[in-house]
């Protein structure tokens, strides 16, 4: 792994990182204020050995061999001896590593030292260990000839006073040493859910998996703004850009090849597929073209409800033959038609590859400029791939950082068995980093070029990277207004139902697209 990506990796995992270091300055601080506090008391000894009697010429030999003898003499403090004169006079137990000493290298003094929870009683602890050790040091060291054995005594230099500060618990070095445990932790359990995580996180990765190039990613929206219906007028957020940067990338994927009808499919449920659905639709009608949105989600349609529209007539409705297409369809706000998937049908799959299905999509490829339909998932029914098999092009979403790889393979599996046509995929709930920037409060035609321009060198790398199948041939299939399979006794009226104004030719004198004028419906929803 790169630099950059251990930085994205903590910052992936910052509140891991951060809960770890907060969790261990709470438990650092409490540990130092719930413990015992522990003082102590230290009394300092004094070694002296004359070798020879006392004779001036032997003094250096006798204050080498105090030294030596300073660090047994240390030693003999943590016995259990010691302890147990001192425990016999001071009249209560005392537990062990209470009493302990310290001798420097080459120095003859001893450091008795004794740590308890009360100062009264550390001090006396020292002062009475230091007694026993001075007894017995002139027990083992008693001479047998006072004029020609060594003569060491010990002797107290300063005893040891009441203490008035606990020297433990340390209250800063606690809460930082469980800080500095807590941080290590948080990383810790970032590193390992990085290692145990198998979802897709990287556009190399991505378009690996479903072998097409990463068209767009749609930035991670709150809760708040991701149940908002969406509004005709042009929005200037992060992810209304990127839907209009995924409008340009599409067109330039495409190849020169004409692309009517788009599926919106997923590997599995909760990756965005409606909602981009829908914000795509509208970035088509702002673009003055005649767009048609198919909630072809037959199983749990929400397009109605996103779209804020009646939902009880629909896509099933007319697959079952109990109205006619027009009839079924909503023109929302004048820039997108609509038609909700309808009531839940007991047989979703078998409907979706009948005869009217492939009626009803030449009917509407010949009214409208682009249709988009939204899919249930790729892989917990078949409904997808029949309809992948069927559309002229499919984007296949995958949610950042939540879907697994094996997912979207498996999903871009099943879109090569029905040879559907693939032309990119887009990461939904993406981080903000990897999303496109917050335009200014321009239109949607100003903003349109910028986008555009920002994304040549990508839709150019898109283009050369895409092999597009050559178009199967069209069928000629007459299509009756109510997709009855037997042709009406009268006439069809294949009038297109919108009217075109003329405008005024634009600067440089060419003429500008005319815009739809849609005709009221019966069944309307603003």
């Amino acid at each position: 792994m790169s630099f950059r990506a251990y930085l994205r990796l903590l910052r992936d995992g910052r509140w891991w990182i951060s809960a770890g270091l907060l969790i261990g300055l709470a438990a650092g601080f409490l540990s130092a204020q719930t413990t015992d506090p522990v003082y102590s008391a230290s009394t300092t000894l004094y070694v002296a050995a004359i070798e020879g009697g006392g004779e001036p010429g032997q003094a250096y030999q006798g204050s080498l061999l105090a030294e030596q003898k300073s660090r047994a003499y240390a030693e003999l403090m943590s016995s259990e001896r010691i302890r147990a004169e001192t425990a016999n006079v001071l009249g209560e137990p005392i537990d062990p590593g209470v009493i302990s000493g310290q001798a420097s290298a080459g120095s003859p003094v001893v450091t008795v030292t004794a740590r308890t929870w009360s100062p009264e009683l550390a001090a006396r602890i020292a002062n009475i260990a230091a007694g026993k050790l001075a007894n017995l040091v002139s027990e083992l060291e008693r001479p047998q000839d006072r004029l020609l054995s060594t003569v060491i005594t010990v002797r107290v230099v300063a005893e040891a006073a009441e203490p008035t500060d606990p020297v433990a618990p340390d209250l800063r070095l606690s809460t930082a040493l469980g800080g500095l445990i807590g941080l290590l932790v948080g990383v810790g359990i970032t590193l390992l859910r990085r290692n145990l995580d198998r979802s897709v996180r990287e556009p190399a990765a991505l378009e690996g998996l479903a072998g097409a190039p990463l068209l767009a990613s749609l930035p991670k929206q709150s809760r708040r703004q991701a149940g908002l219906s969406p509004t005709p007028d042009g929005s200037t957020g992060r992810n209304a850009e990127a839907v209009r940067m995924l409008r340009t990338n599409v067109r330039f994927a495409a190849g020169g090849r004409e692309i009517t009808t788009l599926l919106i499919a997923s590997a599995v449920p909760g990756e965005g597929r409606t909602s981009l659905a829908c914000e795509l639709a509208l970035a088509y009608g702002q673009q003055r073209q005649r767009v048609l949105l198919v909630d072809a989600d037959l199983r749990t349609p929400r397009v109605a409800q996103r779209m804020n529209i009646d939902g009880s007539t629909g896509l099933s409705s007319v697959l079952a033959g109990r109205c006619e297409v027009d009839d079924a369809i909503f023109s929302w706000a004048g820039v997108v038609d609509v038609l909700p998937g309808g009531p839940v049908p007991v047989n979703p799959s078998e409907l979706l590859d009948s005869e009217r299905l492939v009626n009803l999509l030449d009917h509407v490829k010949r009214k409208y400029d682009v249709v988009l339909i939204d899919s249930s998932p790729l892989l917990p029914s078949t409904d997808a791939a029949i309809l992948a098999a069927r559309c002229d092009a499919t984007l296949l979403l995958v949610r950042h950082g939540r879907t697994a790889d094996a997912r979207v393979e498996a999903a871009a599996e099943a879109l090569r068995r029905v040879r559907a046509t693939v032309i990119g995929a887009v990461f939904t709930m993406a981080p903000g980093s990897m999303a496109p920037p917050k335009a200014h409060r321009d239109t949607p035609a100003q903003a349109e070029p910028v986008a555009a321009a920002a994304l040549s060198r990508r839709t150019e790398e898109v283009t050369q990277s895409i092999t597009v199948p050559s178009p199967a041939p069209e069928r000629e299939v007459t299509v009756p207004t109510a997709l009855d399979p037997t042709p009406p006794a009268d006439p069809v009226d294949t009038t297109d139902r919108t009217s075109t104004t003329e405008l005024p030719a634009s600067e440089n004198g060419a003429a500008a697209p005319p815009r739809p004028q849609p005709t009221p419906r019966a069944k309307t929803s603003a």
